[in-house]
């Protein structure tokens, strides 16, 4: 199961002396280990060491939990107010805590943004389905571009320009190229490039993957193709994904400079093993 919302520490004062917030088992005992390991220093949040208020965000996915995200996101609350003395608030809060349940593994952590990175990019134009900004730097941190920043990036499912904003926006590259085979997508990939002042360095066509290469100037190659190619239901009917992924490995191969790498999201992998992409 997955499941994500917010929640805080009970009340201004925390839970009374004695009394549980866990409601379940597995919460029960998360809560005694933390009593526990938290007054030892065996976990510290150093930023809540003379802070006055906080808030925590649970989150959690992998098995199925008994609790949700919220009553993850009280319990810790409860005891990071008892080590700490910090007043719980939603709003207007000194400290974010993150409390990440991931299958039987807990990170505590502090957000030190605001808003979530992952939202980082003020679109305006978002497509049907749109990769994560945070997603999008891992990628193009795997691409191996020039680290003076010069190089150029082509994303030949460009969707709304995530990939290529974050490439500009990370000073990852200087140029980027994207193409789409929906003409909103195109629009609205140029107008977020607009949007994020980086016009005239996002250059984007209409065109499928097969015809992509025809959005990079005639003799001009790039350094990484960075993509996240639809599957699913986003593919339309009647298309099959080895065809597309083959026509994306021949688009890398024809523009790609020597040494330069494809990095690509995908659903089935296998599909890429040199004995299926021939």
């Amino acid at each position: 199961t997955e499941g994500e919302c917010e929640g805080e520490g009970e009340g201004e004062g925390g839970p009374a002396e004695g009394e549980s917030l866990a409601t379940s088992p597995a919460l029960r005992a998360l809560e005694l280990w933390l009593e526990s390991a938290l007054p030892a220093g065996r976990v510290r949040v150093p930023t809540l060491e003379g802070a006055a208020s906080f808030r925590v965000t649970g989150w959690r996915t992998g098995k199925a939990h008994r609790f949700n995200s919220g009553e993850l996101a009280r319990v810790v609350g409860g005891c990071l107010h008892d080590r700490y003395g910090c007043a719980p608030r939603m709003r207007g809060y000194d400290v974010h805590v993150r409390a990440d349940c991931v299958g039987e593994t807990l990170a505590l952590s502090t957000q030190l943004h605001e808003e979530a990175l992952s939202r980082r990019h003020k679109a305006a134009y978002l497509n049907k389905v749109t990769i994560k900004a945070n997603v999008a730097y891992a990628m193009l941190r795997e691409a191996g571009l020039p680290a003076d920043g010069s190089g150029a990036v082509l994303d030949p499912f460009c969707g709304s320009g995530t990939i290529l904003l974050e490439a500009l926006d990370a000073g990852l590259a200087s140029t980027a190229y994207g193409a789409d085979a929906n003409a909103n997508a195109c629009k609205g990939t140029l107008a977020n490039a607009e949007a994020a002042g980086f016009e005239g360095r996002v250059h984007c066509s209409r065109a499928d993957v097969a015809a992509a290469l025809f959005t990079v100037p005639k003799g001009t190659l790039v350094d990484a193709v960075v993509s996240n190619p639809p599957w699913g239901v986003q593919t339309g009917k009647g298309s099959d994904l080895k065809t597309m992924y083959r026509a994306l490995l021949k688009t890398a191969w024809q523009l790609l400079r020597p040494g330069g790498r494809l990095v690509v999201l995908v659903l089935r992998g296998f599909l890429f093993l040199v004995g299926d992409a021939r």
